[in-house]
């Protein structure tokens, strides 16, 4: 699953953020009724992209919590909303969470195909600078890297590298956004996953490159995931 880190910094208005942190301080039944009363709200006031974004904020609410299906669902109402509107960033962040949630109920292959199902409107134009077109760039490499270790090393060869040079690609676009980007905790975790990549695909080189950049960049603050 994408570092809880990484998901938080594609939430950045401070509306979603104060309304994350009301969700989280209740119990799961109290967050529920909350959730329910901002999609409501924001429903009454016929904003779809707020619409989007409480949908957003309650994924990641549910997935703090270990609620993957129920993130899953807010994640994929809040894809359907930023298609809709052709909203390119709030797109990278509803699929930044979809995606998270699709990997931890081990479902590679469907996340893979939400992210193609997205993927002409993400390259119409260039994708929205920061940390969610980072968040995009981390989530590919992981679908990449978890399609590639459900391949059998011997029978299905040519498809498991090619996974892993997809998600070592992705992984090193994710790390030159999160270099653009400045902020050490989405440095990283583009640095290790990485690192992960390059292990997996047999880079002893490669690995020891970026495991010598995550060494610098945690020297400016480690951050550590959700789990």
């Amino acid at each position: 699953m994408l570092p809880n880190v990484v998901l938080l910094h594609s939430i950045d208005d401070a509306a979603s953020l104060q309304l994350l942190s009301t969700l989280e301080a209740g119990t799961s039944a109290r967050a529920q009724q909350l959730a329910g009363e901002a999609l409501a709200s924001a429903e009454k006031q016929s904003d779809p992209a707020l619409q989007a974004r409480t949908h957003i904020v309650i994924a990641h609410a549910a997935l703090d919590r270990g609620e993957w299906v129920d993130g899953l669902m807010h994640s994929q109402m809040a894809v359907g909303i930023a298609m809709n509107l052709e909203d390119r960033e709030l797109l990278q962040g509803a699929l930044a969470h979809g995606v998270a949630a699709r990997l931890r109920l081990d479902e590679a292959d469907l996340a893979l195909d939400l992210l193609e199902e997205c993927d002409d409107l993400l390259q119409r134009n260039e994708r929205v600078e920061g940390a969610p077109s980072f968040a995009i760039d981390l989530a590919e490499s992981q679908v990449w890297l978890a399609q590639s270790r459900g391949l059998d090393a011997a029978t299905e060869a040519d498809a498991r590298q090619s996974a892993l040079a997809r998600a070592l690609r992705t992984a090193g676009r994710a790390v030159e956004a999160a270099g653009l980007d400045g902020r050490a905790a989405l440095k990283v975790s583009a640095f290790a996953t990485a690192v992960e990549a390059a292990l997996e695909a047999g880079e002893a080189r490669h690995a020891r490159t970026w495991q010598l950049r995550l060494s610098a960049a945690s020297e400016h603050g480690v951050v550590g995931d959700d789990d």
